[in-house]
């Protein structure tokens, strides 16, 4: 019996390297597999934060840019404030000329503001009016727009008769005055 376990033994020997290196051979094989497959993930992963990074590296660039054209449009926002100082004005002038327009039977058909100039601790507001009506209701509406209220200078009047109406129509350069 120990000299069949002998030949046993030596049989399995010769077996034992060959089965061994194979064995070690699939198992370098396998962690190559996973090593390559964890590369490609890696890689994948990689990829994935280099597009990340671009869009980001993209979006300040836009945010970059939306700062700058915000700073240029407070500044030009601050410039209009200072032309516009009449603004809240105009809103005022505006709702005066509607009700004396109402009052007076009178329609409006034109109304326009020019750019707020500053004198001394006065702001001139220039505007320009177009009147129609007749002739009484037209001019009582602009000797009160004239005289009832805020300065006002009349710098140009004209009249005009509409054509086949009994009604004139006035065209009006005025300027008014605020503090």
């Amino acid at each position: 019996m120990k000299a069949w376990i002998k030949t046993l033994d030596n049989r399995l020997r010769g077996f034992a390297i060959p089965a061994l290196t194979g064995a070690l051979c699939l198992a370098l094989l396998a962690l190559a597999v996973l090593n390559l497959t964890a590369v490609s993930a890696l890689n994948t992963k990689i990829r994935a934060e280099q597009a990340l990074l671009h869009a980001n590296s993209t979006r300040r660039e836009t945010l970059t840019q939306l700062s700058q054209n915000e700073e240029s449009t407070r500044a030009r926002l601050e410039e209009y404030r200072e032309l516009l100082t009449g603004g809240e004005n105009q809103t005022e002038v505006f709702s005066r000329i509607e009700a004396l327009s109402r009052a007076h039977a009178v329609s409006v058909s034109q109304i326009s503001f020019g750019e707020v100039q500053t004198q001394n601790a006065l702001r001139k507001l220039p505007l320009q009016l177009t009147v129609n009506g007749a002739y009484p209701q037209t001019m009582a509406m602009l000797e009160e727009f004239a005289y009832g209220g805020r300065l006002t200078a009349l710098d140009a009047l004209s009249l005009s008769e509409n054509a086949g109406e009994n009604t004139i129509r006035a065209h009006v350069r005025a300027s008014i005055f605020f503090e």
